[in-house]
C-alpha cells in the first residue's frame, strides 16, 4: 500500500492574526485553543499523503469550532 492511499485528518488553530499552528488531534488543539487568545479557532481537513512530508486535501480547511466569544 503506497503512502498516497492513506487518508488522514490534519488539525490546526488559526489565531486572530491569521497565523496557523498544527496539531495531531482535535483534543490537543482544543486543549491549547485558549492560549491563542480571543478570535482563535480550530480547523480540520481530510487529507491524502502525497509524499512523506506533503499532504493534499480535496475540500480544504473547514472550521469546526467557532471563535470563542470574548
Amino acid at each position: 500500500m503506497g503512502l498516497e492511499s492513506m487518508p488522514g485528518v490534519e488539525w490546526k488553530i488559526m489565531d486572530a492574526k491569521g497565523r496557523n499552528y498544527s496539531y495531531d488531534s482535535e483534543e490537543e488543539a482544543l486543549e491549547e485553543l485558549h492560549e491563542y487568545g480571543p478570535g482563535a479557532s480550530v480547523w480540520r481537513r481530510e487529507v491524502y499523503r502525497v509524499t512523506i512530508f506533503f499532504t493534499r486535501s480535496v475540500n480544504g480547511w473547514q472550521q469546526v469550532h467557532p471563535v470563542p466569544s470574548a
